[in-house]
């Protein structure tokens, strides 16, 4: 049946479990690819996705190996891989995880792939992170015909789902969101005829250029941003690039503080902070990141206001109700590509079934595989046999379909 497909993912993301449990299970690019590494070396394929808002991980194996597969097994083997990879409890990770198999997980992957289970729906960022670690993993061997097949598809839906639907149109990413906080944070600055400080940590990475590239287009904003040398940031009016290793030098200068890294440790932490910190002002702290970059502690530290990444979602909710309608248009495109790809998938499984079928068919007449047919199934089969037929008929030549019992 479909469900029987061998492909399962498990999950942890903002749906179902706030920051600080998601920064437990976070990896960095290099974790990453060293977890796979482990983990598919006795044989196994995945695809493991790792951005702010999630960390999934997407399993398969060959169909010649899935009739004897036990999926809970397999599920419960690669919950513990996790929990062991980030040294953490895995009843914790079970706990906040879910699961997802055969065609649920294909459904699953298609929906984070279009936007719809972000947490700004239809935000454009995840499309290229799944595309970046489906390739990432290929590269290393680490996919068979299976993720092969459904990652393809799930990328292609989503670019369809981006051209036929406004899901896309002026999507208010995390990113653009953040900006906007600044830019509301600055009217006061803006009013006293000041000019903005914000310096910007991580502005190598995919939602840091992003902010950067934005913050350029703004009056009253100078922008100081850290680069790592082997990425780095075109140059923008009203920024200035600076090493990351000079951040605490300009902290206290900032009015604003935006991190938004992938590093497994604080950015911005809490007595670094407190010791450059000397100027009595009000200053916004952003805090983009999973694991957190700045430390909780400095909400409490006067004049600060400090958003984690999870204060968005309030935002980001009332975002979504304006896209409800192309969201509904999106789920019927995914409905549609979803079928054509499991329907791939068992065919593919069937192959064999297939040839042998059509030697099987060898001088019998349609006639008589009809009879046969009728023989064979049972009332509501062969009801649904004929209404395939019907539909088939209609499909092919133009031909009205039958109307059995007119």
């Amino acid at each position: 049946m479909r469900n029987s497909l061998p492909f399962f993912c498990i999950s942890i993301s903002h749906q179902h479990s706030p920051v600080e449990i998601r920064r437990l299970f976070s990896f960095t690019k290099s974790q990453a690819a060293a977890f796979l590494s482990e983990f598919c070396s006795g044989g196994k394929k995945a695809v493991l996705v790792a951005t702010c808002n999630r960390t999934e991980l997407y399993v398969s194996c060959d169909r010649a190996e899935s009739d004897s597969l036990d999926l809970a097994a397999a599920i419960s083997e690669a919950q513990e891989a996790f929990a062991l990879a980030k040294q953490q409890d895995v009843q914790l990770f079970r706990e906040h995880c879910r699961s997802y198999t055969g065609e649920d997980a294909v459904r699953h992957l298609f929906s984070v792939a279009a936007g719809l289970d972000s947490m700004v729906l239809g935000e454009n960022e995840i499309l290229g992170q799944l595309r970046e670690s489906y390739k990432e993993a290929a590269a290393q061997r680490h996919t068979g015909f299976y993720l092969n097949q459904i990652f393809q598809r799930a990328l292609s839906c989503a670019k369809r789902v981006k051209t036929e639907t406004n899901l896309s149109k002026a999507t208010e990413s995390i990113a653009t969101l953040a900006v906007k906080e600044v830019m509301a944070f600055s009217a006061e600055a803006a009013s006293a005829g000041k000019v903005l400080s914000v310096l910007l940590i991580g502005a190598s990475g995919q939602t840091g250029s992003l902010i950067a590239r934005d913050l350029a287009e703004r009056d009253g904003v100078q922008v100081f941003a850290t680069v790592r040398r082997q990425y780095g940031l075109p140059e923008l009016p009203h920024t200035e690039k600076i090493a990351y290793e000079e951040r605490y030098a300009y902290l206290d200068r900032a009015d604003v503080v935006i991190s938004a890294t992938r590093s497994p440790h604080c950015t911005v932490s809490y007595s670094d902070a407190a010791a450059v910190l000397h100027t009595k002002k009000k200053r916004l702290f952003i805090d983009l990141a999973v694991p957190n970059d700045i430390a909780p502690e400095l909400a409490a530290f006067d004049g600060i206001t400090l958003k984690n990444i999870d204060c968005f979602t309030r935002i980001a909710r009332e975002h979504n109700q304006q896209k409800k309608e192309g969201a509904e248009k999106a789920s019927l495109i995914l409905a549609e590509e979803i079928d054509a790809t499991v329907k791939e998938l068992i065919f593919h499984d069937n192959i064999s079934f297939v040839q042998e079928f059509g030697r099987s068919l060898d001088g019998i007449s349609a006639l008589q595989f009809l009879y046969d047919m009728r023989t064979a199934a049972t009332a509501e089969e062969l009801e649904l046999l004929l209404s395939l037929w019907d539909r088939m008929q209609s499909q092919h030549g133009g031909q009205q379909p039958m109307r059995r019992g007119a």
